[in-house]
């Protein structure tokens, strides 16, 4: 309308004896007025509703009124129609494909009576796959893919996770990327154990987000919150204890929070921090008044459990301060190092915590001490129990896939030996190999 507006205002003249400026008693207004009268007769003459109070005089005009007049016939009536059409067209299928299937479901469970509090679970699924999901199925979002990038988009979330655990160790990187390629996404409902101590477990899974706590087999069932983007289950935990010489945790490192200054908050949700020693790796809780002025919102303490005194592990502690955003995709705030103190002391340390930049972004003041555990802290067993506290998104994989890779590379390995060649080197390119397969 605005460039059909400048075109009628600028295409009449005065000269003529006969257009709309004379007919309106507009030739002495200001340039201002006359487009606003154009703006006018623009609007109403390509939305069709054509109005007529402002005069089409000249054989020009006329011309030029016509053109205006299909252009907005096209562009108003069949092209918004159109797309104001799909839209409700499509909003309404989805609104009715998402009703008959809750409908089905509450006739299914209610007539094989089922109890009502799993009833009112697999509908609250089903709220969250609409509303949240907005029906996204990333299962058939990345079956579309071509392999090589459904390959790049597990990576980014789960080569990292594989290619850090002690898992995963003797593995070239072309075979954790095997491994990788087999990762399937899966979701866990609010409440679920994802893996269980005594339950035997048959997958390995990589969190990429939500809130999962873990909780060991020790008396007291010490508790943490799992960081994103940890591996999870009792392959996992068994590998990292036989690194470690299959020596169950005998020591701790324990972190007392008591101030944060300084720290801004995330913008979509508050603040935890992470802490890794060693192998070990938990997280606080969420804070969302963890930036405040006097800190006491961010005041908690975690343990970190080990099979040797900590000090032997180095007397490092990575400390990453994270915003929490529900899409999993979270902010590194900033970043410290403290260090582990001798047995006898207990150190508080104000630390100075740097952004990605190297700028300052606030400090924190921890109280660490290293101790031996007591009797009711020591766990009984490698094997967790890791409960989802609301909905989580894993990806997940067979532990056999990694049995199968291990026997593979064994075979390699076998094969190159009676052939005379060199079994690592066999073992190092059959690994690509599998990567690339």
């Amino acid at each position: 309308a605005s460039l059909v507006s400048s075109v009628h205002a600028a295409a009449t003249g005065t000269s003529s004896n006969s257009n709309w400026l004379i007919e309106d008693d507009m030739v002495d207004e200001n340039a201002r007025r006359r487009y606003l009268r154009s703006f006018y007769w623009a609007l109403y003459t390509t939305s069709t509703i054509g109005y007529g109070s402002v005069g089409v005089i000249s054989i020009a005009e006329r011309l030029f009124a016509m053109m205006a007049m299909v252009v907005g016939a096209v562009v108003c009536d069949a092209g918004i129609t159109a797309v104001l059409t799909s839209i409700i067209i499509n909003r309404d299928h989805q609104a009715s494909t998402n009703s008959r299937r809750i409908q089905c479901s509450k006739c299914y469970m209610t007539s094989n009576y089922v109890p009502r509090d799993v009833q009112d679970r697999a509908l609250d699924y089903y709220s969250y796959t609409d509303t949240k999901l907005q029906n996204i199925d990333e299962s058939s979002f990345l079956q579309d893919l071509s392999p090589s990038m459904r390959g790049q988009i597990l990576s980014h979330f789960c080569f990292q996770p594989l290619r850090s655990s002690s898992l995963c160790k003797e593995f070239s990187d072309g075979a954790v990327m095997s491994l990788v390629k087999t990762m399937k996404p899966y979701i866990a409902i609010p409440g679920e154990r994802i893996v269980e101590i005594g339950k035997e477990s048959d997958a390995v899974y990589v969190l990429q987000r939500g809130l999962c706590t873990v909780q060991d087999a020790s008396s007291n069932g010490t508790e943490h919150s799992v960081p994103i983007g940890a591996l999870i289950g009792h392959e996992v935990t068994a590998a990292r204890y036989q690194a470690e010489g299959d020596f169950l945790p005998s020591h701790g490192i324990r972190i007392e929070i008591v101030e944060a200054t300084g720290i801004r908050s995330s913008k979509s949700g508050g603040l935890y921090m992470e802490f890794e020693h060693g192998r070990k790796s938990c997280r606080t809780s969420i804070k969302k008044n963890f930036s405040s002025s006097s800190g006491s919102g961010c005041q908690e303490a975690v343990v970190l459990k080990h099979s040797q005194p900590p000090h032997c592990l180095g007397r490092a502690v990575l400390i990453s301060i994270k915003g929490w955003r529900r899409d999993g995709a979270h902010r590194i705030i900033g970043s410290a190092q403290a260090q582990v103190p001798h047995p006898e002391d207990i150190a508080l340390q104000t630390l100075s915590v740097t952004d990605t930049c190297g700028k300052s972004a606030g400090t924190v003041t921890l109280r660490i001490s290293q101790y031996e555990l007591p009797k009711d802290e020591i766990p009984t067993t490698h094997e967790e129990t890791v409960i989802s506290n609301g909905y989580c998104h894993l990806y997940r994989m067979d532990a056999f896939e990694i049995t199968k890779l291990r026997d593979y590379l064994a075979k390699s390995n076998d094969e190159s030996s009676v052939l005379g060649g060199d079994p690592g080197a066999a073992g190092g390119g059959s690994s690509a190999a599998a990567g690339g397969g």
